[in-house]
């Protein structure tokens, strides 16, 4: 009995092991990826449609995926890449937080 709970016990540690280091691995591939960004630090709200859609894109995202990511409906994030959407600060922050860019806001 002992033997079959230690060789379970072992199973999962490995088990464990190997999953973090395959999500190691692909964090560091997409850590690459967002390094090797052609895209400017600073950036107008005007351009936030075309600044999702590259970003995502360079992450090798889809859209659903991302929506998943950030906790909001795919049709929400659609309406983000399209010109005139007005998502709120907390969706716009979500989203910015799974693409690893900054938002703030500046007196005029």
């Amino acid at each position: 009995m002992l033997s079959l709970a230690m060789t379970n016990s072992l199973q999962t540690k490995q088990s464990i092991k190997q999953a973090l280091d395959q999500q190691i691995s692909a964090l560091a591939a997409l850590s690459q990826t967002v390094g090797r960004s052609n895209l400017p630090d600073l950036t107008s709200l005007d351009h936030l449609p075309a600044v999702l859609v590259a970003r995502r894109r360079a992450m090798g995202l889809s859209v659903p995926d991302l929506a998943e990511l950030a906790s909001i409906s795919a049709n929400t994030y659609r309406a983000m890449e399209r010109e005139g959407a007005n998502p709120s600060l907390q969706t716009l922050m979500a989203v910015c937080a799974v693409l690893n860019l900054k938002l703030w806001i500046e007196s005029a």
